[in-house]
């Protein structure tokens, strides 16, 4: 449907239409005003998906947020040598032909110990302005005598043209950064269920979104919804600082568990302690505090601009509506900790396809493509007329993307990436550029 929107104009043609002069009476009168338009077929045009791998993918990906119980979850696989978008899934999934399911309401219990901790939004219809986020003890009676006197003016204020309990948006948060929206259940509202005797250890039926995120399911979230694309960003620096000369696949840099840049603590995950490692050792095992001694090779400018020769913090320009730009703050504006951070990929913002647009370049010789849906367009008398790769820019050197694509095949064989690895794939040609076949 997206692809009907951005070329309506392409795919419908021409619309027959006569002019002419009529009589009072709604008579034909013959005259030289008259005017005839042929109807004319449209273009038809013929998408890069594989039909096939995308159902294949989506029904793998669906499992998959089932099972860990995600918000959704995206998939795609470009061809880094042309571009090419061959699958972009998302998932929960949404029925073509019935949009309204996605509304569907399941029941949820919630602990009593847990209800307090459910937070509360209500919104300025008229503005789309929030007016008030708390817990939902602060919207009951007694909570709103607690709150200042502005937010008590301004819910007085909606009270005078809305129902405010129709205002209220109910959310569980399920971690630090997800969250369920949540609503009372009905008929009758908010049903006891005791798991116990009495209340203790009881628990209050909710109901939620049957796919967890309701209409968000109709969100092309590969494109339209941005996210700190974290770990994975690692690569991207490292090829920078490569590509600099500022470091080599066998530097070393020793690990302490921990960095203190500004006020902050910058950790590993899980808290290791890696000791002395190499550049490769760093992507291989994904060590924060090693990437944070890249970057402050690399410096604020520098850094910041190359991210965006990458690609971040502006469009890919595929051929759909409504793609984010993601956000990559001016250089002047970075702290230390953000030059620490961003070398992990955080305190920067990008969505799935500039990830892997950005990677594609490393997998293509340092050539950033721009991504692409459509394979060619159908003229309405059979012609076609093919779209050809487009080479935005040459972001780092041949050399330097071949090197970063060897020291990630090396953490493909050795590293934490080992469960990544495709059976019957043999990638040691790339990791040999580091070390000898004979010591894999």
């Amino acid at each position: 449907r997206s692809i009907e929107r951005t070329f309506d104009h392409e795919l419908k043609g021409q619309e027959g239409r006569i002019s002419s002069l009529t009589d009072p009476f709604g008579g034909q009168i013959a005259s030289d005003e008259q005017s005839i338009v042929q109807a004319e077929d449209g273009e038809s045009v013929v998408l890069t998906i594989d039909r096939l791998l995308q159902k294949q993918v989506e029904t793998v990906l669906e499992r998959a947020v089932r099972e860990f119980e995600a918000d959704s979850g995206q998939v795609l696989i470009m061809d880094p040598q042309t571009g090419r978008i061959l699958v972009m899934a998302n998932a929960p999934l949404v029925d073509a032909n019935n949009y309204s399911t996605v509304f569907e309401r399941v029941p949820i219990n919630i602990p009593l110990e847990i209800e307090p901790a459910i937070v509360v939004e209500i919104t300025d219809p008229r503005t789309n302005d929030m007016v008030v986020r708390g817990y939902i003890n602060d919207l009951t009676p007694e909570g709103r005598a607690r709150l200042s006197r502005e937010l008590q003016d301004d819910l007085f204020e909606l009270e005078k043209y809305f129902e405010l309990d129709d205002l209220k948006r109910y959310f569980l948060y399920v971690g630090e950064n997800s969250r369920l929206e949540i609503f009372p259940a009905a008929d009758p509202p908010n049903t006891f269920v005791f798991s116990g005797t009495g209340a203790t250890g009881g628990t209050r039926t909710w109901l939620k979104y049957g796919n967890r995120i309701g209409v968000g399911a109709y969100i092309n979230r590969t494109m339209q919804e941005i996210y700190e694309p974290g770990s994975v960003f690692k690569p991207i620096t490292m090829a920078i600082a490569v590509d600099q000369g500022e470091i080599t696949p066998e530097d070393t840099y020793f690990d302490e568990g921990f960095v203190e840049v500004d006020e902050y603590l910058i950790e590993n995950a899980e808290r290791r302690v890696f000791e002395e490692v190499t550049m490769t050792d760093c992507l291989s095992y994904s060590v924060n505090t090693c990437m944070t001694s890249v970057s402050r090779k690399l410096g604020k400018k520098l850094f910041e601009s190359y991210i965006r020769r990458f690609g971040f913090g502006r469009i890919t320009g595929i051929q759909l509506e409504d793609e984010q730009p993601g956000q990559v703050l001016d250089w002047r504006r970075w702290s230390d900790a953000l030059l620490a951070t961003a070398a992990y990929g955080q305190g920067i913002s990008s969505t799935p396809l500039q990830v892997v647009t950005a990677f594609a370049a490393l997998a293509n010789g340092g050539k950033l493509l721009k991504p692409t849906i459509i394979d060619s367009w159908i003229e309405p008398d059979g012609t076609v007329e093919e779209v050809h790769p487009h080479i935005l820019e040459q972001v780092v050197t041949e050399e330097a993307a071949a090197t970063v694509t060897a020291m990630l095949t090396k953490g493909m064989n050795e590293g934490f990436a080992r469960a990544a690895r495709v059976k019957g794939y043999r990638s040691e040609e790339h990791t040999s550029e580091l070390q000898s076949p004979d010591h894999l």
